[in-house]
């Protein structure tokens, strides 16, 4: 099991940029979308500092082995 967690940490470690979101019921304007990169490496996360769409700047995440999702 935590060879299984130790590879799905090592999938989810990389760069993203903010591509959709709704903040408030809105849509988040493309200016703010652009601007929003979330950098993860293994369980800990940073937000870019010019983004203004992320809910902390950063922290940490944790992976649940016993949590079934719909694709599963």
């Amino acid at each position: 099991m935590e060879e299984l967690i130790k590879k799905d940490y090592e999938r989810l470690t990389g760069t993203f940029r903010l591509v959709s979101g709704i903040i408030d019921g809105k849509e988040v304007p493309e200016n703010v979308r652009s601007q929003t990169i979330l950098v993860t490496d293994h369980n800990k996360f940073t937000v870019s500092d010019r983004g203004t769409a992320g809910t902390s700047a950063a922290g940490t995440f944790t992976i649940n082995p016993n949590r079934v999702t719909e694709d599963s």
